[in-house]
């Protein structure tokens, strides 16, 4: 996230379009503090290279591999609306492994994954052997969100303090990358692939 920065240019005579003594407000999508190689946590400033910053990011890499998985499920409204769900879930995901005040993950959200999964699988035939990602493009790229959800977690694991997780964010990331394998499955299954085993 970018703090937005109001700052007021003064344009001058001299220069080509510009008028003096005019004020212009403009907003810059970049605060400069973090050229020093550090950012701001709730717990103060880290660097950029530290474990929480580190499980933030691969987060932030699930957010954006669930909207590519998002964009090639048009043609699958519930499961499209479902993983805009879960992506806005894992905003306020982010900020308790951020440690910012007012946000939690509780035992009803990790039922929550765990009801949906459960759903999902249900309309599947039963999985006995491994399957080989592919079959649709949409199926292929919740895949590959499975794979970045279980790097977040190995990351959320290492955590130290003061940004130990609790038990509810580790059984959340580790729910979440079993629905995104169940959805895999459920979109190849709506797309008429069949699943590729080994």
């Amino acid at each position: 996230m970018f703090k937005l920065l109001s700052v007021t240019v003064i344009r001058d005579a001299s220069v080509p379009g510009s008028v003096k003594g005019k004020a212009m407000d403009r907003h810059e999508p970049f605060t400069r503090t973090g050229d020093s190689g550090t950012t701001t946590t709730a717990k103060g400033r880290v660097p950029k290279d530290s474990s929480v910053v580190e499980a933030l990011g691969e987060v932030d890499e699930l957010v954006a591999a669930l909207g590519l998985a998002k964009v090639s499920l048009a043609r699958h409204q519930e499961i499209y609306s479902l993983i805009d769900e879960i992506q806005r879930l894992l905003f306020r995901y982010a900020a308790v492994i951020h440690r910012m005040p007012g946000f939690e993950i509780t035992e009803k959200d990790v039922e929550w994954l765990e009801t949906v999964s459960v759903s999902y699988d249900q309309k599947l035939p039963p999985l006995k052997k491994f399957i080989i990602p592919g079959g649709s493009e949409a199926a292929a790229r919740l895949h590959f969100a499975r794979t970045v959800c279980r790097r977040a977690e190995r990351r959320v694991v290492a955590l130290k303090e003061p940004y130990v997780p609790s038990k509810q964010c580790l059984s959340f990331i580790n729910r979440m990358s079993s629905l995104l394998f169940v959805l895999a499955r459920y979109v190849d299954h709506l797309e008429g692939f069949e699943e590729e085993k080994l």
